[in-house]
């Protein structure tokens, strides 16, 4: 863990989803919006270390993050159900890369724990747009009425 508290090793770890206090949502750089959760080390060496795991929600990706969150957290998010979110716990492996300039840590698969760990996967949703509808014609994102933001 370094100084920040954040994980700064590869490697698999369990972890559990922590409230986040700004925004669950999130748009990269290139304005890619996406679900961003805080993930803390539940066992072992790095324990209590913090690291992130976004799940994009671009036409491309957004099916296969809805299906990821479903089978690894037991959670519908396309049906808004993002605050159960908190606590569940997964497996990720972490890998290390170099964004801008500088090594990080990142969380490169998001897994369910063996056995399931507790998580009751439903069947995803045959909605689209995890609670957001995309707008005609371009890959933005809008709220729908059907979900509200953190």
């Amino acid at each position: 863990m370094n100084q920040h508290g954040y994980l700064d090793k590869a490697g698999e770890f369990i972890v559990r989803v922590e409230p986040r206090y700004d925004s669950w949502w999130t748009t990269s750089k290139n304005g890619s919006a996406g679900l961003r959760l805080t993930l803390i080390v539940d066992e072992g060496s790095e324990e209590g270390a913090k690291t992130e795991y976004t799940g994009w929600l671009t036409p491309a990706a957004e099916d296969r993050t809805i299906t990821t969150f479903a089978k690894v957290f037991g959670i519908d998010i396309a049906n808004g159900d993002i605050d159960s979110l908190i606590g569940r716990r997964a497996r990720v492996s972490v890998e290390m890369e170099e964004y801008d300039g500088k090594i990080r840590a990142k969380v490169a698969w998001l897994n369910p724990l063996e056995g399931g760990g507790g998580n009751t996967a439903p069947e995803p949703s045959k909605q689209q747009g995890v609670g957001r509808e995309r707008t005609s014609g371009s890959r933005e994102y809008k709220e729908s009425r059907t979900y509200r933001r953190f």
